[in-house]
């Protein structure tokens, strides 16, 4: 027998041996998989929600409210009742304000599925996240004062911040638009995992939780 031919019987056996080796190891797998199915959800249970920040984010409710930054100072005592009403401020801006409620990511928690497919989920309530003036509305400032008095930047700025803590009181007094602005959350949140599972050829189930575990 040549040295080529027994180098080509090594080779054939090399190769008789791998093949016989991947055959059973599929063998293996096949029954794994046949006998134990809760491999294939062990696989799934261990998916991570990466983009639970992003979903929440976009759940976010934009509400627009139109207001009115005011200010008033009556006169100096000593010209309370004089012609000129010397120190008498007083002027008004209307404007829109955008009022924007949502979730605090980091409250949020959403488990991983359990052996039954069921994904247990805390979403906590809405709150005011931002509250931000549209400058385009602002109409010009109307103004009354008294004899040698102006407004100044100061007395601008403090009641345009009145305005706003006014305008973030009356949202948060809202209770039907913060319940729409979560309700609106968990809807997103529950379509998102459904697809998640759904990528994983799994059904996910969505129960929600009154507190974090």
């Amino acid at each position: 027998m040549s040295k080529d031919r027994i180098t080509l019987d090594k080779t054939e056996k090399r190769r008789l041996v791998q093949n016989i080796g991947i055959f059973i190891i599929m063998m293996i797998l096949s029954v794994l998989i046949v006998k134990f199915p809760s491999l294939k959800k062990k696989e799934a249970s261990t998916v991570d929600f990466s983009a639970v920040n992003k979903i929440c984010e976009l759940s976010t409710l934009r509400c627009y409210y139109h207001d009115v930054a005011e200010y008033e100072k009556q006169p100096d005592s000593l010209f309370q009742y004089g012609i000129f009403r010397y120190g008498y401020k007083k002027f008004w801006i209307e404007y829109d304000g955008i009022v924007e409620l949502g979730i605090d990511i980091n409250e949020v928690q959403v488990n991983s599925p359990d052996k039954n497919n069921i994904v247990y989920v805390y979403v906590p309530d809405a709150k005011i996240m931002n509250i931000t003036a549209d400058k385009d509305t602002m109409s010009d400032p109307v103004i009354e004062t008294g004899k040698f008095t102006s407004i100044t930047a100061e007395e601008k700025a403090h009641a345009f911040s009145e305005a706003q803590q006014n305008m973030k009181q009356n949202a948060e007094s809202d209770t039907s638009l913060l319940n729409h602005a979560k309700s609106n959350a968990m809807k997103l949140l529950e379509q998102y995992i459904v697809n998640v599972g759904r990528q994983l050829d799994q059904e996910y189930t969505v129960k929600w939780l009154d507190k974090p575990l």
